[in-house]
């Protein structure tokens, strides 16, 4: 079985019946051909756009772009079905190293089987190889309360659950992703949100089992105006 991308494939490992693929330093070898109709099937899932208009809606308007830049790319299937995809790029910025999350969408059938673990640890070491010197952050945009619990679980993250004033070089870090996949929007510093970023909310927003983290999220965004918070995480 060949798919369009097998060639890229650096390893390939099997995690309770679903195939990892993984691309490494894919960037300049990717054509949009490769991946877009799964890239968009699956952001639309994750969001509840559903209908053929919607997927169309949202094909229109997707930012494929920063796809064919990453450093990393996982793909995660059952046989020819793609089920879920995840980039990464390795960065610097803000006098540090940033792992970022530029896209990570699954299909709801891969959660609780400890997939996005393996694939965040699998991309955690090589961005450790790659760049030895820190400091380390893992960086992510996102709407979702959720990905903002997940993250805070594990270790020191901002914008704070607790609403303290994140450092200096955490802001820098911020300004740094801000402008740096968003140039021209507004960036609030303090909230580290970026204002009407995306155009394909969620439909239904989804929510983390603290109602903590929901209330702050809630707080920060205005998810019907594309709001999206800039998370910048000191993993412990």
């Amino acid at each position: 079985m060949s798919l369009a991308w097998s060639h890229l494939v650096t390893e390939r490992v099997e995690v309770e019946g679903v195939t990892l693929e993984f691309l490494d330093e894919p960037a300049g070898r990717l054509t949009r051909e490769m991946f877009f109709e799964d890239a968009v099937r699956l952001v639309a899932a994750a969001r509840g756009w559903e209908t053929p208009q919607d997927v169309a809606q949202l094909a229109a308007h997707y930012k494929f772009a920063p796809l064919l830049k990453a450093d990393l790319i996982c793909v995660a299937r059952e046989g020819l079905r793609v089920l879920g995809l995840c980039t990464y790029r390795f960065l610097s910025g803000g006098g540090a190293r940033l792992l970022h999350t530029s896209n990570s969408s699954m299909l709801p059938e891969l959660q609780g089987k400890g997939i996005m673990t393996h694939i965040m640890y699998a991309a955690l070491s090589r961005f450790m190889r790659r760049f030895p010197e820190g400091p380390h952050y893992l960086t992510l945009i996102t709407q979702s309360p959720v990905v903002y619990g997940a993250m805070h679980a594990r270790g020191q993250l901002y914008p704070a659950l607790d609403g303290s004033p994140a450092p200096g070089n955490i802001q820098e870090i911020g300004r740094f992703l801000a402008h740096e996949f968003n140039p021209g929007l507004t960036f609030d510093e303090e909230r580290f949100v970026i204002r009407n970023e995306c155009q394909f909310f969620y439909k239904q927003v989804p929510r983390y089992r603290d109602p903590k983290v929901n209330t702050f999220v809630d707080g920060l965004l205005r998810y019907r105006e594309g709001d999206v918070m800039v998370l910048v995480l000191k993993p412990e």
